[in-house]
C-alpha cells in the first residue's frame, strides 16, 4: 500500500514524539479534529460506539487519507468497524489497517476519504464499531433472586493522532439502572451531566493526541450475556421441491454473572411467577422470513415442544425455550430449523445464471456469536461462479456433499466467520452459480 509522503512525515513524527515523551505532537501539517460526538451503547451484551468525528485540512496540500487508531488491549475483540462520510447514507469508505505501525500499544488505521479535501476544507465522517467481551460482571457471583452488576471501562476521550479541539460523549444508558460513574468537576460544573438514558460528558478543552484516560461506568443489567460459541448452519438448495431447507445447531453459554449458591428450584418458582429473571436464558427469539414454514426445535433429549412459533401479517418469529434456565457459566445446546419456498431468494438471469439471495445467519438477537460456520448445499450439477458479501468471511470452502440417490453429489459451498454479532451477521449474502446437468429441472 502506498502511503502518501505526509503520512509518512506524520508516522515518523510519532514515533519520534513516543521517543521524547516530554515533546508534544508536532501533526500541525495534516488533519485537525474540530469536533468529536461519541455515543456508546450500553444497552446491550455487547457495546457499540458511533463516532462522528468533523476535521480540517491543516495541511498545505489536498488530502484524501486520515489516521484513525484504536487501543490493542480490544482489537481482537472488534466484531465489525464501518465507516461513512455523513453525508452518505449507504456508501461505506475504505480502512485499512498499517501493518508497520510505530506503536506497540495501538492499532493504526487508514480511512479512504471519497474524494481529496482541499486546504481548510471541512469533512464529517462517522465510524461504527462494535465490540464484544468488554463487559465484565462485577460482582463475578450472585445469588439467584439478585441483580446482575456489569462494569464497562472505556477510554475518556476518542483516541486520536490528531489534536481535538472540543468533543463529547453520549453513554446511553438508564439512569435508574447505574450505580457509579467516573465524576470530574471542570470549571465548576458537574462533569458528566445525567440525564434519564444518557450520561452525557462534554470536553471543550483541546486534547493532545494519544491522550489514554479512562472511565468507568458500573451498572444494574438484569439480561443475560447470551454467546453463541458455535453455530452450525445449513442451507439445502433443492430446485425440485422449490425449498430451502435451514438447520442452525447451537452451543450457547451465558457468559454473565455466575451462581454462588446452589440451583434452587423454590427459587426459580418464584421467578416464573413475577416473571423476574435476573440475567438468565429462558428463551431466545429468532426474527424470521415471511413465509417460514414447517419450524423445530429438538436438542439432545428429542423434541422440545415449548417452542411458540409465530407468523403474521406483522411479523414472523420462533421463540425457543431451553429445558431449564440458563444461568451464568452454564451451557445449552439445540438444533432449530424451518423451510422457506426458493423462488422468493433465487433469481434466474438472462444468460442462464443463478443468484441466490439469503441471510448469512438467522438467530437470536441480542447476541455474540464466537464461530460460524455456513453450508449452502446447491443442487446436482451445480458450478459456484461468485460469493458477495459484506460479512468478513475468514475461509472459503468448496467441496462434494454426498447423500442418498445422489449421482454425482452436490456441490457445496461452506463459508466460516468468527466473532460476530446478531446485527452484523444477519446482512444478506449473494451466491452466483450456473447449472448444467441434464437432469437439472428449472422452477421457473
Amino acid at each position: 500500500m502506498k502511503i502518501p509522503l505526509i503520512h509518512i512525515f506524520l508516522i515518523t513524527s510519532l514515533k519520534n514524539t513516543i521517543t521524547q515523551k516530554t515533546k508534544g505532537i508536532n501533526n500541525e501539517n495534516s488533519w485537525r479534529n474540530l469536533n468529536i460526538n461519541r455515543i456508546i451503547d450500553l444497552s446491550k451484551s455487547y457495546v457499540e460506539e458511533t463516532t462522528t468525528i468533523t476535521i480540517q485540512n491543516t495541511a498545505n496540500v489536498p488530502l484524501n487519507e486520515y489516521f484513525w487508531i484504536i487501543n490493542n488491549n480490544i482489537t481482537n475483540k472488534i466484531s465489525s468497524i464501518k465507516v461513512k462520510e455523513k453525508d452518505e447514507k449507504t456508501l461505506l469508505l475504505d480502512i485499512t489497517p498499517v501493518k508497520k505501525s510505530p506503536f506497540n500499544d495501538i492499532k493504526l488505521y487508514i480511512i479512504k476519504l471519497s474524494k481529496s479535501i482541499l486546504p481548510k476544507e471541512l469533512v464529517t465522517i462517522e465510524i461504527n464499531v462494535i465490540v464484544t467481551e468488554i463487559l465484565k460482571p462485577l460482582p463475578s457471583l450472585f445469588s439467584q433472586l439478585e441483580d446482575q452488576h456489569l462494569i464497562w471501562e472505556g477510554l475518556k476521550y476518542s483516541l486520536s493522532v490528531y489534536f481535538t479541539e472540543k468533543q463529547k460523549t453520549h453513554i446511553k444508558i438508564d439512569n435508574k439502572d447505574i450505580l457509579s460513574y467516573s465524576r470530574y468537576n471542570e470549571n465548576n460544573s458537574p462533569n458528566p451531566i445525567l440525564l434519564k438514558s444518557h450520561l452525557i460528558y462534554n470536553f471543550n478543552n483541546i486534547v493532545k493526541p494519544l491522550n489514554k484516560e479512562f472511565i468507568f461506568v458500573h451498572y444494574k443489567y438484569n439480561e443475560p450475556i447470551t454467546v453463541i460459541k458455535e453455530l452450525e448452519r445449513e442451507i439445502e438448495i433443492s430446485h425440485w421441491g422449490n425449498n430451502i431447507a435451514v438447520r442452525n445447531t447451537y452451543s450457547i453459554t451465558n457468559a454473565g454473572t455466575r451462581l454462588k449458591e446452589n440451583f434452587s428450584r423454590i427459587k426459580w418458582s418464584q421467578q416464573l411467577y413475577y416473571k423476574t429473571f435476573q440475567a438468565v436464558i429462558s428463551s431466545l427469539k429468532i426474527n424470521l422470513k415471511a413465509g417460514t414454514r414447517d419450524t423445530y426445535h429438538v436438542d439432545e433429549i428429542g423434541i422440545v415442544s415449548t417452542s411458540e412459533f409465530v407468523s403474521n401479517s406483522k411479523n414472523t418469529h420462533l421463540i425457543i425455550k431451553p429445558r431449564y434456565p440458563v444461568f451464568g457459566g452454564w451451557n445449552y445446546s439445540c438444533t432449530v430449523g424451518w423451510n422457506l419456498d426458493l423462488n422468493k431468494f433465487l433469481k434466474k438471469q438472462s444468460n442462464g445464471i443463478y443468484i441466490l439471495k439469503i441471510p448469512f445467519v438467522e438467530g437470536p438477537i441480542n447476541v455474540h456469536y464466537k464461530s460460524i460456520s455456513v453450508n449452502i448445499i446447491l443442487p446436482e450439477g451445480s458450478r459456484i461462479l461468485n460469493v458477495i458479501s459484506r460479512i468478513p468471511i475468514s475461509e472459503k470452502k468448496i467441496s462434494l456433499h454426498k447423500t442418498y440417490m445422489d449421482i454425482i453429489g452436490r456441490t457445496s459451498l461452506k463459508l466460516f466467520a468468527k466473532n460476530l454479532v446478531d446485527k452484523t451477521s444477519s446482512e444478506d449474502i449473494f451466491v452466483s452459480s450456473h447449472h448444467f446437468s441434464f437432469f437439472f429441472t428449472e422452477i421457473f
